[in-house]
Parts: C-alpha cells; sequence; structure tokens
C-alpha cells in the first residue's frame, strides 16, 4: 500500500522555504510516497468569519495562500523519492 500525505497551502507551516522544505524531508523520512498539493488558486477578497455568532476576523497567516507549483518547487528540491501531485492542476 503506498501512502500520501497533502501539504499545508495555508498558515504557519508555510511561512519559510526552510520550514517547508524540512517538512517535506520529514514526511519523506516517515516512508509517505506521495506528498500532495491543494489548488486554492482564487481567494475571497474579504474574508470573514462564516461561522455563527461573533463575528471573527481570520489570523494574517491564514489569508495568503501559496502557489501549487511553488509548493512543487519546494517539495522536489527537499525530497528524493516521493511523487508530487495535485488535487485539480494537472500539465
Amino acid at each position: 500500500m503506498k501512502l500520501g500525505f497533502t501539504l499545508p497551502i495555508v498558515g504557519p507551516a508555510i511561512s519559510s522555504s526552510a520550514g517547508l522544505s524540512a517538512f517535506c524531508r520529514g514526511i519523506e523520512d516517515l516512508g509517505y510516497d506521495t506528498l500532495w498539493v491543494g489548488d486554492r488558486l482564487v481567494q475571497p477578497v474579504d474574508m470573514h468569519s462564516i461561522h455563527p455568532g461573533k463575528e471573527q476576523p481570520y489570523p494574517p497567516q491564514m489569508k495568503r495562500y501559496l502557489d501549487p507549483v511553488l509548493l512543487w518547487t519546494v517539495a522536489a528540491t527537499a525530497t528524493s523519492r516521493v511523487r508530487l501531485n495535485a488535487s485539480t492542476v494537472t500539465f
């Protein structure tokens, strides 16, 4: 059986290329076979909480999404064995 892992595209885990590279190497070292990237190519202009109750603004680190090709580039340079995949984008 082959196992895959989805790379984060938002949040503090993607705050630096060094951190993301270490994350990818760690996943490969754990024996995962594939790394998947989500394809969030469109972002709302005005992000706000959609949960009922008190309206909460999104934290700044949750408003930035990385391009899937950029994530693949970092993952490819940090790993040697895993296959890279995307949920929608194809080439």
